[in-house]
């Protein structure tokens, strides 16, 4: 895939982007206006500005208002009847004084009026709609100018359009790489050495060259070279080196004292797909350079499930399928993943959908091919090979692979079917009775006239069109189920790298783009919402801490405590009383020997106190009820707002889930590449399958729905050739000074770190199944590496899902095996025996119990059951009990998985 670098387009092939870009080049020298090029271009040369948004928006601020010479602008008088059209001539500005402001004229040409000019305010001109804006702008320097790779490179415009404006090229002394590397190196040392005095003078034949000589005499005295009572020498200390910023390159740090090798990795063998030894194909097993088109292709067929039509399977159903499907074991997932695919290359109406079936190369057919007519080219290509062109273009490939024009005959495909046959049984859907493997035969057949494909298909049809056998339809299905396993992984990888290029399968991309933007905006939407909703809790909680009740008095716990608050002043008033009538007894006590005795009233004393103090209980008793009034409504207030808190916690648990069920989704549809966790200190690449447009515990809606997971293994790839180049396959003086370094070459590094299970290619593939393996692994990471403290960190981030998907995984199988061993052990009686050997079949290959419930739901048959069958002709395949029919689906996927 392919990027418009003019219009930033993506998902484009290498011929759509260049015609994209040459007409992007031609509409922006047709639309941006001439007098503005030479003044952007200069403005944007030597610009540091890092993105390139950036330096469009600065431009665009810059420029919006600015006008110049020969501009084409739109005039708008106070009182307009029309606007009108005109040129600038010039533009005079007029600073601003005491009395007037800052003032600009434009003398603007009128091109209707002949010669006539006019002044007008720049208030009152305007470049036309759509001439200069951020798009225009932004497609314009994405066409003039450029910049280098490393960090802090400025814009530089090009060469052909600097020479066309006169714009000097060479670099300041201040932008040029070795200046910006000084730069940094000098403000790290200076950041490392902050706080720190360095003071090294020269001193030469007694002279010295630094005033801080003198201070350091007494030490340099230790150690003279007397000549002449001068000093002819000073040996000073250097400071220790800087500490090391980590990280670092991986390979440059140093090898472990206790060194540790890499967790043992696992292959992938056909013992481990079933509880038993006695598989049916014993002599078989997966070559290591099949692991990776068998990945590729489970996954590529997982992820676009919804466009090929058939139900999700786990990793092992699959590899279980294509190593198991015989006569002797009928697999519905082997032929379904088969005829799905076939039916995508070629459409009911006999319209060849993969490109690379259309018509032969150029180079391969050489000087045979002729034009059919001098006419434009048709823009969806049918087949226009016939059988004269088919035996030149296969005579001119063979000589440019053997060098010889006499071909050894390898097969019989050609004697199978005429010329395009496979074209018209495919686009009838002729798939029963060895009908699709006869397909394939057509089409690896059509397929070796092509250099790119020559030798992979011809070991394939060797196999299945022999030379020393019939060529039938009944020989293409009978050698099709006896086929290696690592060639029919080969056959149905072909076919899948066709299916991908085709148009419908591009466009069900585009659809899938179309979908994830739509989710990103609804996300956008709920992302807001919460914005808003948070803004609200936090409001809440402000209003609740300024309601938020006071300390309780000792008033209110004696009420608390049962005790009234009258009864308790009243106790409080008699006790006041009789301390004050002991006092006035004993005063009077004390005055009867100097004064007559008095009499006293205390009826009358009485009664005034108690009205005093009921008149006192009543005032109080009215404060009481209106204070607890407010209490009550602001108690009630205060509630209310606990609960508009609670409510809005609940929203925003709410929105975060339907953002997180987006995120899910979204991930789901990112679906164009597959994407690799991280590369360790070797490039070795580590891939988690189901992160990549999967539902972590599988598709809810499968038939395989209850084993829960997708692959089950944490997967490790070897590095490719162009990782191997200059990493670990150094030249011979860059391994020299790395052995001077580090004792050792890469290689043997190499060798050492990961123990016997190491991975020389790409072609080499390793797994992790249990989460023993994968802590071990994240521990065997090293922290201080670039590339491994990235893996690290992503791998610690979704340790969790991978170590529940492998859970899973060994959960199922546990329960498969136990399943064998328990029907093993069954004594079966002869009334039930068939009916048995079918569940025990079942048990022994759980990839025999999957069924395809996604072509019953959608088209009402399988894939493999032919035609589809119209409606009064034939009945249509009602869907299985087992798998129910699901709604309509919302995503890639399917629904979201709760």
């Amino acid at each position: 895939m392919f990027t418009n670098e003019i219009s930033g387009a993506t998902n484009l092939t290498f011929w759509e982007a260049l015609r994209a870009e040459n007409q992007g080049s031609r509409d922006v020298e047709n639309t941006f206006p001439e007098p503005l090029r030479e003044p952007i271009l200069r403005k944007a040369q030597f610009s540091t500005v890092s993105r390139i948004n950036d330096l469009v928006s600065m431009l665009y601020k810059t420029f919006e208002h600015d006008l110049f010479a020969g501009e084409r602008i739109l005039i708008f008088p106070d009182k307009p009847k029309q606007k009108q059209e005109g040129i600038v001539r010039d533009k005079a500005i007029f600073s601003a004084t005491q009395d007037r402001p800052k003032m600009v004229r434009v003398f603007v040409r009128l091109p209707n009026d002949g010669q006539n000019e006019t002044v007008v305010d720049e208030k009152h001109v305007a470049r036309p709609p759509r001439t200069f804006t951020k798009i225009t702008l932004r497609s314009f320097l994405k066409h003039c100018i450029q910049k280098d790779s490393h960090n802090g490179a400025p814009w530089v415009v090009k060469e052909e359009i600097a020479r066309q404006y006169n714009i000097p090229t060479q670099l300041p002394i201040h932008l040029r790489p070795e200046t910006i590397r000084a730069e940094k190196k000098a403000r790290d040392t200076a950041q490392k050495g902050k706080g720190r005095t360095r003071e090294l003078p020269i001193i030469m034949n007694g002279n010295t060259n630094n005033k801080s000589a003198a201070s350091l005499s007494a030490k340099a005295s230790a150690k003279p070279h007397a000549q002449g009572g001068q000093f002819s020498e000073l040996q000073f200390t250097q400071p220790p080196p800087p500490p090391i910023k980590y990280p670092i390159e991986d390979l440059e740090l140093p090898l472990k004292k206790d060194l540790v090798p890499r967790p043992a990795l696992k292959g992938f063998r056909q013992s481990d797909l079933f509880p038993t030894d006695d598989a049916s194909n014993d002599d078989m097993e997966f070559e290591p350079f099949s692991v990776g088109p068998l990945l590729e292709t489970w996954n590529t067929l997982n992820v676009f499930a919804q466009y090929f039509a058939i139900e999700n399977f786990t990793f092992d159903d699959f590899a279980g399928a294509m190593f198991l499907a015989s006569e002797k074991v009928p697999c519905e997932l082997f032929t379904e993943v088969h005829c799905a695919v076939l039916k995508k290359l070629v459409s009911v109406e006999k319209e060849v959908w993969a490109q690379s079936l259309t018509v032969v190369d150029d180079d391969e057919s050489g000087d045979e091919v002729v034009s059919v007519s001098d006419g434009p080219e048709e823009s969806e290509p049918q087949i226009t090979l016939r059988s004269s062109q088919r035996t030149q273009a296969k005579s001119a490939a063979n000589e440019q692979v053997n060098g010889t024009s006499k071909d050894v005959k390898l097969h019989r495909a050609e004697d199978m079917l005429e010329d395009d046959e496979w074209v018209e049984r495919l686009a009838m859907r002729d798939f029963t009775n060895g009908g699709w493997q006869l397909i394939m035969v057509g089409v690896l057949d059509q397929l070796s006239h092509k250099v790119a494909f020559k030798t992979e298909c011809e070991r394939i049809l060797k196999h299945l069109a022999p030379v020393d056998k019939e060529a039938s339809r009944a020989t293409a299905r009978n050698e099709y189920m006896k086929l290696d396993v690592n060639l029919r992984i080969a056959a149905l990888q072909i076919i899948v790298m066709l299916a991908v290029e085709t148009r419908p399968f591009k466009d069900h991309m585009e659809e899938c783009l179309q979908e994830a933007t739509s989710i990103r905006k609804e996300r956008t939407s709920f992302q807001q919402q919460k914005k808003q909703l948070v803004k609200e809790l936090m409001e809440l909680e402000t209003e609740r801490k300024l309601l938020r009740p006071e300390e309780p008095t000792e008033a209110s716990e004696t009420q608390a405590n049962g005790v009234p608050a009258s009864e308790s002043i009243n106790d409080q008033d008699g006790e006041q009383d009789d301390k004050r009538n002991q006092i006035s007894d004993s005063e009077a006590g004390s005055d009867d020997e100097d004064q007559p005795p008095r009499v006293v009233n205390r009826r009358i004393s009485d009664r005034a106190t108690t009205l005093k103090r009921k008149r006192e209980e009543s005032e109080r008793k009215v404060e009481q009820q209106k204070k607890v009034k407010a209490e009550t409504k602001e108690a009630k207030q205060y509630l209310k707002v606990l609960d508009d808190i609670q409510n809005r916690k609940d929203e925003i648990r709410a929105v975060e889930e339907e953002v997180e069920a987006l995120d899910d989704d979204l991930r789901q549809n990112s679906c164009y590449r597959t994407k690799v966790i991280g590369r360790d200190r070797y490039y070795n690449r580590y891939y988690w399958f189901e992160r990549n447009a999967m539902a972590f515990e599988g598709d809810a809606e499968s038939a395989v729905a209850a084993e829960r997971y997708a692959n089950g293994r944490f997967w490790i790839q070897g590095p490719d050739k162009l990782d191997r180049q200059g990493i670990i396959d150094m030249n011979p003086e860059d391994e020299k000074k790395y052995r001077q370094q580090a004792g050792m070459t890469v290689q043997e590094r190499k060798n050492l770190e990961e123990g016997s299970t190491k991975l020389e290619s790409a072609n080499d593939w390793g797994f992790y199944d249990t989460p023993e393996e994968l802590d071990n692994l994240i521990a065997w990471l090293e922290k201080k590496g670039e590339r491994e403290k990235s893996l690290r960190r992503d791998l610690e981030q979704c340790r969790s899902q991978i170590v529940d998907c492998m859970e899973r995984r060994k959960k199922h199988l546990d329960e498969v095996k136990d399943k064998h061993d328990a029907m093993e052990n069954k004594v079966v009686g002869i009334a039930t025996r068939k009916k048995t050997n079918i569940d025990a079949t079942n048990i022994k290959y759980p990839c025999t119990l999957w069924k395809n419930t996604t072509a019953l739901s959608s088209i009402g048959q399988l894939h493999s059951d032919g035609p589809v069958a119209k409606k009064g002709k034939k009945q249509q395949r009602k869907p299985r009990e087992e798998s129910a029919v699901p709604e309509k689906r919302t995503t890639r996927q399917g629904t979201r998985n709760k």
